[in-house]
């Protein structure tokens, strides 16, 4: 199967990428100085396994400490939380994660020797968190998917740009060993194809049934029993009327009434061309043909969806690679090598949101500018060193 890489891009990325104003250009929201608070570490797990993943948290954290926008603290005080398991089933590389908060001084008290702390009433009202995701691609629920027999699959994100050389995909950055496979696996032509005619299936069978009603109205309208009653009603709406010209009158439009609803209800229980059911119909039998001609490579081709202009059934359109306003179709590949120890880490990745849109803003507050400038400035090329 072919594979969907995610790789570097040119280096006007990374140049506009530095030219951007720091952290401190926009000025803290309070003066206040600010500190450290000690880092919270949660390992789930004892032995040598546990211990080695905190010691590679650790030189994760020392890197995001060493990071230009904490070289003066003012109006916030930052906290780092390490937190490793090993996998559901004990089967699997295990996951960790770095989550990094911005503090608001108001939540912060000192100890007796002089270290911060979080108020406990605090404790339940944490600031947003920066998520720095290990072994774990983190949360895709929110990227356009779908679902078929095979399981979960996805609309790639755009690459939009990079930091420090990594492609910012989307929403988050991922991080991966030179020479490592992909993390996405192309979905090819051919499932594409099914599952694009199982939905315009579902919609032709749901267009027959409205048709089908329809039909069952239109007999029941036009039956002897319904012409008698189509009388009785319009002779209903005549006698409402105690003039006998207005009677008339009334009786006129009633009946104009009546054939109009005869032809809805006909045209409903014919299927017209040109209609929405007949496109689906029509759109239906040539998907159905095109697969049947697949040849064994063009089956195994990778699937890329045009989402606009929206088609019925389905979510869009399929169409050649590379089209333009089209993004391929991708499932999440087995990326991770089980032949490694359970202390490897072998990817991490980074979500900007929703720090990266509030920045864009003109968000001042810390809590919202330093998560993003720790994605932004942490030297992630060291942290790419301790992948494996």
């Amino acid at each position: 199967m072919k594979r969907c890489m995610v790789g570097p891009r040119s280096w006007l990325v990374l140049l506009l990428l530095t030219a951007s104003p720091p952290l401190s250009a926009a000025g803290p929201v309070s003066d206040e100085p600010g500190a450290w608070i000690p880092t919270k570490v949660e390992i789930k797990g004892v032995g040598t396994v546990a211990k080695s993943w905190e010691r590679q948290l650790r030189e994760i954290e020392t890197l995001i400490r060493a990071n230009p926008a904490f070289k003066e603290l003012r109006g916030y005080y930052p906290a780092l939380i390490l937190q490793a398991e090993p996998p559901v089933g004990g089967r699997g590389p295990w996951q960790g994660h770095v989550a990094f908060e911005a503090w608001w001084p108001k939540a912060i008290e000192q100890t007796p020797g002089g270290i911060p702390k979080i108020k406990s009433k605090w404790e339940y009202n944490r600031p947003p968190r920066l998520w720095m995701n290990i072994n774990s691609p983190g949360d895709l629920s929110h990227w356009k998917w779908w679902e078929d027999k095979a399981g979960r699959f996805y609309l790639l994100a755009e690459t939009g740009r990079e930091i420090a050389g990594f492609p910012v995909v989307g929403d988050r950055m991922f991080i991966t060993r030179p020479g490592k496979a992909s993390l996405f696996d192309s979905v090819p032509l051919e499932r594409a194809l099914q599952w694009v005619i199982g939905d315009l299936m579902r919609q032709v069978k749901a267009d027959e049934g409205g048709m089908e009603s329809a039909r069952r109205a239109y007999e029941q309208f036009t039956s002897p029993a319904g012409l008698e009653k189509r009388k009785r009603e319009i002779e209903a709406a005549a006698a409402s009327q105690k003039k006998p010209e207005n009677q008339a009158q009334e009786r006129r439009q009633a009946e104009v009434k009546d054939r109009r609803r005869e032809q809805d209800l006909k045209d409903a229980a014919t299927p017209k061309a040109g209609s929405p059911q007949a496109a689906t119909a029509e759109n239906l039998a040539a998907l159905e043909k095109k697969l049947a001609g697949l040849s064994a490579a063009e089956r195994t081709q990778p699937a890329w969806l045009k989402t606009e202009p929206r088609v019925r059934g389905a979510a869009g359109e399929l169409v050649p690679p590379d089209t333009r306003e089209a993004r391929p179709l991708v499932t999440l590949a087995a990326f991770f090598d089980r032949g490694l120890p359970a202390d490897a880490l072998q990817l991490v990745t980074v979500p900007l949101q929703p720090f990266e849109d509030q920045v864009k803003a003109g968000a001042k507050e810390p809590q919202a500018r330093v998560p993003l400038a720790v994605a932004e400035q942490t030297e992630w090329r060291a942290v790419q060193k301790l992948l494996r």
